[in-house]
């Protein structure tokens, strides 16, 4: 069989590691780049292949299959064009700039046939497939609890790069915690809840440099995620997984680790505990290292882009994969940006899919008002003085109502209108919580 011809659009350093990657997949040949940079014709005459002036060229020529590895904001357009010609696309992480964006890419690949992958490379690495294989199997059992972190100290040069410290496009949620809300997916399944709060204090810019978020699962596992670019110390992925040897040294120290109903396993180094006999503290645990073997992750990505194209295998990531992602992520975002819990439903459930603040009606033991649409959201949660978050109105005062935030609530719906408008807000007085943060039930659009 003749490997899969293969494309790369967009040539910087993920693009060049997926040239790399696909010279070196015997699957896969590259059949050229589409580059406008200054650039573009040394680098394709380095790599041997056809430069391309533009996309429509590229989709004239008739690949097999393309890599979209362009600026988060062409994902969508670019993925697009080339689904509606024909062509398999592997579209860069983060699949979009946003979930409603990603949520296209997503149309047209199912309106037409026509498959994509989502770039997470490291759902293909030989040590995450070890760990799969054993959290999906009865040794591992049911998750109880897990533990992320990721303390990746970035260099101040990094945050020369203006939008790298700017709300909304840098930090590390938007940055990094894509990698471990995919790969916390593939392991546990969908996510039902999210909690997050986040601080700027160690760097004082715009952006958040850390975060910490409580994610329950449907399953009703709990996973903690603690996250900072300010942060020094060696356990974080990037830095002791030895997966990008290039570009990061490797240190000898776990990561995450995870505890299932019948035994444990850390990462990276697949250490796997379990008892040999009855499940007690009392008892010692026996300990083992998960086998494992394959090739480099980005090539076996490319090995399944190429079978994708020929029609001999599934995406391992699919662009669906990569919105559910995007949604869990946002839903992150506004969690640490209101201080409420996000309540996330899964494609297929009862109702609309998708992440909304907690706190339901029916939760305070009243029947839920006929609010409709959105505004049926009504939550308590607890907000800055002077909140600014958009889309949120909340009435606020320092003296304590009868019946505390209950009361207030059902007051709040017992005077509300059957068919509020954005102006339809709370109009009790609201307890406070301490001396700092005021309880408050708000209205989120």
């Amino acid at each position: 069989m003749n490997p899969a011809r293969i494309a790369i659009v967009g040539t910087g350093v993920i693009g060049k590691t997926h040239i790399e990657a696909t010279k070196t997949c015997d699957e896969a040949t590259l059949f050229g780049i589409v580059e406008p940079g200054p650039n573009g014709a040394a680098i394709a005459q380095a790599n041997d292949c056809t430069l391309f002036t533009d996309l429509d060229a590229l989709i004239a020529a008739r690949p097999d299959a393309v890599v979209v590895a362009t600026p988060n904001a062409t994902h969508v357009p670019i993925g697009v064009q080339l689904i509606e010609a024909g062509i398999p696309v592997l579209i860069e992480k983060p699949l979009a700039e946003t979930a409603e964006a990603g949520a296209r890419l997503v149309a047209a690949s199912e309106k037409t046939g026509v498959p994509g992958l989502t770039g997470h490379h490291r759902r293909h690495n030989p040590i995450i497939r070890a760990a799969k294989s054993v959290i999906a199997s009865e040794r591992f059992g049911q998750l109880v609890m897990g533990t992320v972190t990721a303390s990746l100290r970035k260099d101040d040069a990094y945050f020369d790069v203006a939008w790298h410290g700017e709300k909304g496009n840098g930090g590390p949620i938007l940055i990094n915690l894509i990698h471990e809300v995919d790969l916390l997916r593939h392991f546990f399944g969908e996510v039902a809840q999210v909690h997050a709060v986040v601080s700027n204090k160690a760097r004082g810019l715009e952006v958040e440099d850390t975060a910490a978020i409580v994610l329950r699962f449907a399953s009703g596992g709990l996973v903690t995620v603690a996250i900072s670019d300010a942060a020094v110390g060696p356990w974080c992925w990037d830095i002791n997984a030895g997966e990008n040897p290039g570009r990061f040294p490797k240190h000898d120290v776990i990561s995450s680790m995870f505890a299932g109903s019948e035994g444990g396993v850390s990462l990276p180094d697949l250490s796997f505990w379990r008892h040999g006999g009855e499940k007690s503290w009392y008892e010692k645990l026996q300990h083992e290292v998960l086998p494992t073997d394959g090739e480099d992750a980005y090539v076996s990505q490319i090995r399944n882009l190429a079978r994708v194209a020929r029609g001999t295998e599934a995406p391992l990531t699919s662009l669906r994969e990569g919105y559910e992602d995007m949604r869990v992520l946002e839903a992150v975002t506004r969690s640490a940006e209101t201080e409420c819990r996000w309540i996330c439903k899964a494609r297929g459930g009862r109702g609309e899919a998708g992440c909304r603040p907690s706190r339901w009606l029916t939760q305070l033991g009243e029947k839920r008002p006929p609010l409709g649409g959105r505004f049926a959201s009504l939550v308590v949660c607890g907000l800055p003085r002077k909140p600014r978050t958009r889309g949120v109105r909340c009435q606020t005062s320092p003296k304590r109502p009868p019946g505390g935030r209950e009361g207030a609530a059902r007051r709040l719906v017992a005077s509300g209108p059957a068919s509020p408008t954005r102006s339809a807000w709370a109009q009790s007085s609201l307890p406070w919580v301490g001396a700092f943060r005021p309880l408050v039930v708000c209205a989120l659009s």
